[in-house]
């Protein structure tokens, strides 16, 4: 049956369909919080300051409005951004329909709802609180349903609540009037839902029901249901705000975001650990009471706990961990405590190979002695002759462990140059037994985690400082997104961060991760064994910690890294990759989304630092320096198609120093050196059903063998510097000859600099379908059989760098033949038209680590707000270590705080690399700030002043700064005057209205206003 649809419209009130009684509406306008309220707009136009109401009696002081069963209420509101609802309602039996909707079901323009359904989010009869968020099509609908909520009762007043963070999440929540306590808080994450399209709901918020178009509505709450209290405010407000503090949890709730203190050495659980005099003994016991916008400061210590975290922050008001001494001065730890302080006593089982053993209740899967890892012999006799199956060479230090006897057995390296072969000398930390899965990654547990955050949600958890050592998989494990771990060290981890159950935009900064110390090993190794019948009968012999020949029960192998499990919008910056197996694999990428990694050095590592396999899509590898590293790149699919693609790999260096050499020659002949992109499709992939389920050998396939083709644009790979002597530029781990030959399509190589001995170990092969454009290959070689191949079109040779004009630090001279030979067809802001890593009059300079990391509370609001910002694509900022944003799609708007003054001035940073695309940088209302075909123009209303840029280079960042004085304005470029064209007349912007930084396809570095 149709239902008549009937709005009840607002003016200063609120009316029923066929009433004539006002009730209350309050429209809270987006004002500062730090005036202990929010801006109300009144009806007519005026604003006052308002705090929020304490409670919600205060809203049913108000008047209440009876709802027949056929007819909606309705809230005229034009704002399509973030936004905060609250109704307040009773039903006269189960609970049903739409509560709060912008919800028009046609495709294309529907917006978000909250209501109560059976089975789902989108048939709103009865029961369970449920809602959805789209940014207008049916493929962009986001939904939650809270199938294990309570059941709520009749004629009792309920509070309902739907908050829209745009790019972020869509949060429901119903709370007990009576007692206050909330009963369910639900939350999806909508990260490409940036909006709400103006077509939802034209306009309007509808209460007690959805409306399908301008004639009728549906999801109607049953006859006798009670509203009262519809308010709306133009914000996401936070959990605190609105009272909803835990999932359902009692709690201490703050006035205002508070400090807490933890000591293991002085701290007591029962005192309130607001003060360092009075500080809690454990991290999980303020863990417990953490909200929104709380800093945790944790002493200097040794913590054996495993923190969980099921409390949270908001996107303005974190949650963070923060070690109140040096990065690393925390260390949180899993290891066997009476094995770590001493308590046990290591005894001699054989002196002549210093074996030593110790009472060990549990199998560890890693043991360090002063943080050198020891390697995991699954057998006795391996730790006594340092080789395990077949003959096969392993490190000359390690464990084992006896199940029989639940003993440890220690051998630790004899040469001495990790200290005493005594353990008894050293600090031994033993972990716990690894995780389930073939490789020890089904890794989503409390007890995998040093510190675990089991919040299924943004969370908004910054930790900051800590040493995670030896936990059973990851020093951090999260089911939360918005995770900031930063100024962090991670030892004996399999793992350094993992996420599991989709937890999105993780940012992992300034850490260290190691394997100390594996290169080390693999040296020794080489030494010893090479060019002996070990390496004739084991090609790769020196790879131990890779699980060759071993019990794969006992022993899981080290290809992990730095993190793990990733899902959407991760960001990896700024860390140091040491002495480590592997710095990231595809256990640990298989199905990354939107990942970006940058500013990271990466160093002395044996297998691969950056893995983009199986399925990564939309991947990001820039401005990282990769030194010693045995293949640094790979794309090497095993898991059939999708395969990963785009891959962007762009501004790095690639270096190795005549240390690797020893490395390189491991696998003579010269052809089989190790090379810097490791890209190609073995058979294996069409094992898999989705390809066919074929034998590696069969070459008629339903998904062809012939061609392998990363999604377009492809893998690119631009303007890197890559000085590799001592090894070739590929390595091919598919056929490339023969019957079974496949080619590459969509592997484009541009203003590139390489200086590597080979293309390819083959001679013969010429590259197949790789795209090489303007590159300089550099090399004098007469015997190169490659020579003249990877320069491309457009590309040019010079006999060494010297003579191309590449200095040591790999900046380019000025008269280098590298400068402005590039090309920009592909689009690609990054891209510059100087050859290499570094542009002219540019330096690069890795800034990464534990103790490096950018103080939060220097940066601008622009800076700060677009800092844990996942969705954007970071560029090489103008200063190391910082960096710019910008957007490869719809341009991002981002809010500033509203100044306390009329701001006298405004300074913009940036770089134009599309400068015939004019754009917008800011805006204040009418007024804004364009930039574009070489002008930048000020413009308020009807007015507006132009000034020429003239042609700045692409490459380098543009200060310009604007000054508002007299009704008129000024602007100088890297501080020279700029001339106005025609009139410099132009109305400053005052107070009124919200200021918006505006980022698209020209990286934005800084926005600042100037008082």
């Amino acid at each position: 049956m149709k239902m008549k649809f009937l709005i009840a419209m607002f003016t200063a009130g609120l009316l029923a369909a066929g009433a004539a009684t006002p009730a209350a509406f309050d429209w809270q306008g987006a004002g500062s919080r730090s005036d202990s309220g929010l801006r109300q707009i009144l009806a007519d136009g005026t604003m006052v300051k308002r705090p929020l109401p304490t409670t919600v009696d205060e809203q049913l002081k108000k008047q209440v409005i009876r709802l027949d069963g056929n007819t909606m209420l309705a809230v005229p509101l034009r704002h399509d951004d973030a936004q905060t609802v609250r109704v307040l309602v009773k039903y006269p039996g189960e609970p049903a329909g739409a509560v709060i909707s912008r919800h028009r079901p046609q495709d294309g323009m529907r917006g978000f709802e909250m209501g109560f359904g059976s089975q789902n989010a989108y048939e709103l009869d009865g029961g369970k609180p449920a809602g959805q968020i789209s940014s207008g099509k049916r493929d962009s609908i986001r939904a939650v349903f809270g199938k294990n909520a309570p059941d709520l009762k009749p004629d009792q007043w309920y509070e309902c609540v739907l908050r829209f963070s745009p790019g972020d999440a869509l949060t429901l929540a119903v709370t007990d009037h009576a007692t206050g306590k909330l009963l369910y808080r639900g939350m999806v994450e909508c990260p490409d839902v940036t909006a709400v399209i103006p077509a939802a709901g034209d306009g309007l918020i509808g209460i007690g029901g959805r409306r399908n178009n301008s004639k009728n509505c549906t999801m109607l709450a049953p006859a006798g249901t009670l509203i009262g209290g519809v308010t709306v405010w133009k914000d996401a407000l936070s959990d605190e705000e609105l009272g909803l503090t835990g999932e359902g949890r009692g709690t201490v709730r703050n006035a205002a975001p508070v400090n807490r203190y933890v000591n293991a050495a002085t701290g007591d659980d029962a005192n309130d650990g607001l003060s360092r005099e009075k500080p809690f003994r454990t991290i999980q016991r303020a863990a417990d009471l953490v909200n929104p916008g709380d800093t945790v400061w944790i002493a200097p210590g040794i913590y054996f706990e495993t923190v969980e975290l099921a409390r949270g922050g908001n996107a303005e008001q974190p949650v963070t961990f923060r070690a109140d001494g040096k990065p690393g001065s925390v260390v949180l730890t899993a290891a066997d405590r009476a094995i770590r302080e001493k308590k046990v006593r290591w005894q001699p089982e054989d002196k002549a190979l210093g074996i030593y053993s110790a009472p060990c209740g549990r199998a560890p899967s890693r043991v360090l002695y002063s943080g050198v890892d020891l390697y995991p012999y699954t057998t006795m006799e391996g730790l006594k002759t340092f080789l395990v199956k077949d003959g096969y060479p392993a490190p000359e230090n390690g464990f084992y462990y006896d199940e029989t006897a639940k003993k440890l057995y220690v051998r630790l390296h004899p040469s001495g140059r990790y200290g005493s072969t005594d353990p008894n000398d050293h600090v031994i930390a033993v972990s716990p037994p690894f995780a389930p899965g073939s490789n020890g990654t089904h890794i989503y547990q409390k007890k995998d985690a040093n510190f675990f955050i089991s919040l299924r949600k943004p969370a908004h958890v910054i930790l900051s400082g800590f040493t995670f050592e030896t936990p059973v998989s990851a020093g951090v494990v999260t089911g939360g997104s918005n995770i900031a771990v930063r100024d962090s060290i991670f030892k004996g981890c399999r793992g350094g961060v993992w996420g599991f159950g989709g937890a999105n935009a993780v940012f992992v900064e300034n850490c260290l991760y190691d394997h100390a110390y594996t290169y080390n090993d693999v040296l020794d190794t080489v030494e010893k064994w090479g060019r002996t019948d070990i390496q004739k009968k084991h090609f790769y012999y020196f790879w131990a910690r890779k699980g060759v020949n071993v019990d794969r029960d006992k022993m899981k192998n080290y290809e992990t890294g730095i993190i793990g499990g990733v899902a959407s919008n991760w960001h990896v910056r700024n860390n140091v990759v040491d002495d480590a197996f592997e710095g990231m694999s595809c256990w640990c990428v298989d199905w990354a989304k939107h990942f970006q990694v940058y500013g990271n050095s990466f160093r002395r590592i044996v297998d691969n630092a950056v893995e983009t396999e199986n399925h990564a899509s939309d991947m990001r590898i820039f401005n990282n320096r990769f030194e010693d590293v045995f293949e640094p790149v790979s794309w090497q699919p095993l898991g059939g198609k999708p395969w990963p693609g785009p891959i962007y790999v762009y501004r790095n260096i690639v270096t190795c120093t005549p240390e690797f050499k020893k490395l390189a020659d491991a696998l003579n002949p010269r052809e089989f050196r190790p090379g810097v992109f490791k890209l190609g499709v073995a058979g294996r992939n069409w094992e898999h059903a989705a390809m066919g389920a074929i034998g590696v050998e069969q070459l008629a396939a339903r998904v062809s063998k012939r061609f392998v083709m990363p999604p377009d644009p492809g893998f690119l790979v631009f303007n890197n510097t890559i000085v590799w002597p001592y090894g070739n530029l590929f390595t091919t781990p598919q056929p490339v000859y023969g019957r079974a030959a496949r080619d590459y399509v969509n592997f484009r190589y541009f203003n590139n600099i390489f200086a590597v001995d080979r293309m390819h170990k083959r001679p013969d092969w010429r590259g197949s379908l790789f795209e090489f454009y303007a590159n300089l290959e550099v090399g004098n070689d007469p015997a190169n059989p490659h020579s003249g191949i990877i320069s491309g079109e457009g590309g040019l040779r010079a006999d060494s760098l010297k003579q191309a004009g590449v200095q040591p630090d790999f900046r380019l001279a000025s008269d280098s033949a590298a400068r402005g030979r590039g090309i920009l067809d592909f689009e690609e802001p990054d891209a510059s038209v100087d050859l290499g890593a570094v542009p002219a009059g540019t330096e690069f300079q890795v800034v990464a680590g534990p103790g490096t990391a950018v103080d939060l509370d220097t940066l601008s609001p622009f800076a700060r707000k677009v800092f844990y910002q996942p969705t954007l694509i970071r560029t090489a900022g103008p200063k190391p270590g910082r960096w710019g944003v910008w957007s490869d799609a719809e341009t991002v708007t981002l809010d500033l705080p509203r100044p306390a003054a009329a701001p006298r001035g405004v300074q913009l940073v940036f770089r134009l690399t599309e400068k015939n695309a004019a754009e917008t940088l800011l805006r204040n209302g009418s007024f804004s700030i364009r930039v574009g075909a070489g002008r930048l123009v000020a413009a308020n209303g009807k007015e507006s002043v132009t000034f020429h840029l003239g042609s700045p280079a692409r490459d380098l960042w543009q200060n310009v700064e604007l000054s508002f004085a007299g009704g008129k304005v000024s602007a100088a470029l890297n501080g020279t005057a700029l001339r106005p064209e025609g009139s410099d007349a132009l109305t400053a912007p005052g107070l009124s209205g919200s200021w918006r930084a505006a980022i698209g396809r020209n990286p934005v570095y800084e926005v600042k206003l100037l008082f």
